[in-house]
């Protein structure tokens, strides 16, 4: 799979050289699918066991991160907070929007409405930089971000100099992952949300499947799942974090019966994505309201807006939480 993302990525980079427009526009397709797809093998990396990671491929597991665009992250802090989350049955806090929607600064605040309403996740870039910044100042992790950095910026200036129109479709591609990672985390909980910096009490199992719910595509369109590899099918993964993304749908099928009530169809969750896309930056991921009917239950659904999972570091992070000194996060060894 990696060296079929890998040719996906470089012919995107070479549609993007064209000086035909149309030409570039095709490029924004490879880029987008290169990069989806490695985001969620990624996750699949994050459910590997020491062993198991041990025999991947060095070569294979760097292109990965590369085209998913965690590179500039630790994959083993990343795993570390996907692991609390699964653990403790939480969603991870890093940043909160409140730091980027603030009534002190009402220019900023329409800024930042005016984009996200339009699909630009400001939000997440901005939440990005922030952590970069962060990561630069622990001396543990600087020589290789920086290294990151600079072949980063080589590409793009390379980019430039054979057709600096490019850099608007690759733009449009990074909008388009980040947009699609938004979505499929957006439904999958409604679980407390806690800063990586505190240790809550791990929630029970009884909890786990109340809060967690499976996207269901018509058959029409379950080919659609291969894009994200099987992320939709949540209940089973959280029942079975070890099982890979390929054998999901048929243990899905056999206790489909039994989570009837935690299936959104994608059409509601598309419609929850869309009219919700603003509400949910400023009123936290809602409830599902116990109602037979689909309309009702999922009316105050408003979805989660933290960053995708390809994003964030534990450590460092954790450090610059004021609380760090009063809390000990039980995952922190």
């Amino acid at each position: 799979m990696a060296y079929i993302l890998l040719l996906l990525y470089l012919l995107a980079f070479i549609l993007f050289s064209s000086q035909i427009i149309f030409i570039n526009a095709l490029g924004i397709m490879p880029l987008y699918v290169s990069s989806v797809i490695g985001a969620y093998k990624l996750h699949d990396y994050f459910h590997y066991n020491a062993g198991e990671l041990k025999k991947v491929n060095r070569v294979k597991f760097t292109i990965v991160r590369w085209v998913s665009n965690s590179i500039y992250f630790d994959f083993n802090e990343l795993r570390i907070l996907h692991s609390r989350h699964h653990q403790l049955m939480i969603d991870n806090e890093i940043f909160s929007n409140n730091l980027f929607i603030n009534d002190n600064s009402k220019i900023l605040t329409k800024f930042v409405f005016f984009l996200e309403f339009f699909y630009i996740p400001i939000i997440s870039y901005i939440q990005f930089y922030k952590l970069i910044s962060m990561i630069l100042k622990d001396k543990f992790y600087k020589t290789n971000l920086l290294a990151v950095i600079a072949i980063k910026l080589a590409i793009i200036a390379l980019m430039c100099y054979l057709n600096a129109a490019s850099l608007i479709f690759y733009a449009i591609g990074s909008i388009l992952q980040i947009n699609t990672l938004r979505f499929f985390d957006a439904f999958q909980h409604v679980y407390e949300s806690f800063h990586i910096s505190q240790s809550p009490r791990k929630k029970s199992s009884e909890y786990e499947k109340e809060n967690t719910y499976t996207l269901v595509f018509p058959d029409s369109l379950k080919f659609i799942q291969a894009l994200v590899l099987n992320f939709n099918i949540h209940n089973v993964h959280h029942l079975f974090p070890k099982i890979r993304w390929k054998e999901l749908t048929e243990i899905d099928t056999q206790i489909s019966d039994e989570y009837k009530s935690n299936q959104i169809p994608i059409g509601i969750a598309i419609n929850l994505y869309h009219t919700n896309r603003l509400k949910r930056l400023v009123q936290g991921q809602g409830i599902v309201i116990d109602d037979e009917s689909q309309k009702k239950r999922y009316s105050e659904f408003y979805g989660a807006s933290a960053l995708p999972f390809i994003y964030g570091v534990y450590r460092p992070c954790k450090r610059d939480s004021p609380t760090f000194n009063k809390v000990n996060s039980s995952l922190s060894n």
